[in-house]
This record gives structure tokens, C-alpha cells and sequence, in this order.
């Protein structure tokens, strides 16, 4: 059944994605933005804010992970190749748990220290409709070139993603809920987090700002000086309203960025790197979220369906 409908829904799906091309290069030829640019402003954290947020971030993810080894009864220094692939479902699990806890203790963290409201880290519920709609357009429009890039890149260098080989290894139900929850919910709200909230998100306001040394350090406002007194207080003179005000190389580089942090999967760190340019050109726009996590997740969701597929031995 599987094998008779796949084929129909991959050329829907691409023809989808060819349509959709040709409307993005109308728009963009009649000088409109395929997606409307909401007027958003600074982020307020610095440099400096966000290194500590990394930290902290680096900090209890190490400890959460130790906790599981010691739960498990592993030492620190024990090599994963050489335990069950139980243990290391479980380490996976705990990893995968300890990420996600981290990225909340995070978010509060930035609401406090640099006084971020759920705006500036790109959560706004009135537009749960159109997020989700700008997501699945997103995805059909992204999913083909990314996959196109990477089924050719490993016909030369194989992927060494980690979650792949497990599952090659282990190909039953429970190590697939794991890797689900892993890949498919983890992942995309801890990855977008990072990388286009905080990071791009920082980016932009360096650009914006001239380099100026607000965006580095916070720096108290001085109570003769009306103009930075009315910005701290009020954040008027922080509002953006147009993309080229954000600058396009914030995006790049957080993409750049992104796709090094994935240097030892083989070859995805480039068709990574094209995902996240169109991520970033997401977030730009919409300064929320929701669309970058949804097209991550679907992303995640095709590559673990496609592996499964692969796997003649699964369920057996």
C-alpha cells in the first residue's frame, strides 16, 4: 500500500514545491517580500548576556547528562560503543530531557537578566494560525532542495549522523520513540532557540546598532540623557520596521554557524546550511518562532520516516 501511494504523494509534493517556487520569484521580481516583514525591535541582550546564557546552557547539560551516567551506574569517561544499546537508549532519552530542561531554565534566564519579554524571544500567540500556515508553506518550499542537496552529496560522502547508526543498530519501537522525541521535538525547539533567537537574534541587533557598544556590554542609562533614558524605558527608538534595517549576514552567519555545529554528521552541514538560510530569512520576517520549529520538526519527521522505510528488519 505504502509503496503505491508514496510515489503519487512525492510528485504532489514536488509540483507543490515547483508552484510555490514560481510564486516566490513573482513576488520577488514585482519588488514584494514573499513573506510580510512584522515591525519588531532590538533584542534586548548583549553579547556578554549571551555568553552567559551559553554557558549556563553548556553547564547543565554536561550536569545532566553526568547525572544520568551516574543513575545508570556508567563512569564519565566510559565509551558509549562499548555499553548496550539499552543503556544507550537510555542515555539518549536522559540527553535528550536534560536539553529540553536546559532551553526552559534558559528562556527564564534571558526573561530575567536581560528583561526579554515573550515578543523578543519570538513567541506570540495571536498569530498561532498564520505561523502555522507560513511553516507549511516553508517546508514544501525548502524540503526539496534540501533533500535534493543531500542524496547528492552522500552518493560521495556518507552521513554519520549518531541518531541514524543507532537506529540501524537497534530498529524496534521503544529505541524509535526516543528517537523521535529526540529528533523531532527536541531538536527543532532547542536548535531554533539557539541559533535564530538568541544568536540571530543578537546578530541583527549588532547590525542595526552599528556595532555600538550597547550591543556588546549593557550599559545603565545615564540619568541626563534623555534619549537613552526614553530607549531603556520605552524601547521607541529600538522599533524596526523594514528587513533592511536587521541586514541579511546576521542570517548567514547564525546559518554558518549551524552548520559547523553539525561538522561531524559527513556532508550535512550543507544542505544544513541552505535549511537555516531559509530559516533565518523566516525568522527575519516574522521575528517569531513557531514557523522555523514547524519546518524543522517535518524536516526531522520525513528524514526518520525515509530511514524507517529503509530498515527492512523493523517490527520484525
Amino acid at each position: 500500500m505504502i509503496a503505491n501511494v508514496l510515489p503519487l504523494a512525492l510528485a504532489a509534493f514536488l509540483v507543490a514545491s515547483v508552484c510555490g517556487w514560481a510564486w516566490v520569484f513573482r513576488q520577488v521580481v514585482a519588488g514584494r517580500q514573499p513573506v510580510p516583514f512584522q515591525t519588531t525591535r532590538r533584542v534586548p541582550w548583549t553579547l556578554m548576556d549571551l555568553l552567559v546564557f551559553v554557558y549556563v546552557f553548556l553547564l547543565l547539560q554536561l550536569g545532566g547528562g553526568g547525572i544520568v551516567r551516574i543513575v545508570l551506574g556508567l563512569g564519565l569517561d566510559i565509551d558509549l560503543d562499548s555499553v548496550p544499546l539499552g543503556v544507550r537508549a537510555a542515555l539518549m532519552l536522559g540527553g535528550a530531557t536534560a536539553t529540553l530542561v536546559t532551553t526552559l531554565v534558559s528562556v527564564l534566564l534571558v526573561r530575567w537578566m536581560a528583561g526579554a519579554t515573550w515578543r523578543d524571544l519570538g513567541v506570540d500567540g495571536r498569530f498561532l494560525v498564520q505561523d502555522v500556515a507560513i511553516g507549511l508553506a516553508a517546508f514544501v518550499l525548502l524540503a526539496p532542495p534540501v533533500y535534493a542537496l543531500q542524496m547528492l552529496l552522500v552518493q560521495w560522502f556518507p552521513s554519520e549522523h549518531p541518531l541514524i547508526k543507532l537506529l540501524q543498530e537497534r530498529p524496534d519501537p521503544i529505541f524509535l520513540g526516543i528517537s523521535a522525541f529526540a529528533a523531532v521535538i527536541v531538536a527543532p525547539v532547542a536548535e531554533e532557540y539557539f541559533f535564530r533567537v538568541l544568536v540571530q537574534g543578537w546578530l541583527h541587533k549588532l547590525h542595526c546598532s552599528g556595532g555600538a557598544m550597547t550591543s556588546w556590554i549593557r550599559i545603565p542609562p545615564r540619568s541626563d540623557d534623555p534619549g537613552m533614558a526614553g530607549e531603556s524605558e520605552t524601547g521607541e527608538e529600538q522599533t524596526l520596521t523594514d528587513p533592511a534595517s536587521m541586514g541579511t549576514w546576521p542570517i548567514v552567519a547564525s546559518a554558518g554557524l549551524f552548520a559547523v555545529l553539525h561538522a561531524s554528521h559527513g556532508p550535512d552541514p550543507i544542505p544544513l546550511f541552505v535549511l537555516a538560510l531559509g530559516l533565518g530569512y523566516l525568522y527575519r520576517q516574522t521575528h517569531r518562532i513557531l514557523p522555523c520549529i514547524l519546518v524543522h520538526l517535518l524536516l526531522n519527521l520525513c528524514s526518520l520516516t525515509a530511514l524507517l522505510l529503509t530498515l527492512n528488519d523493523f517490527g520484525n
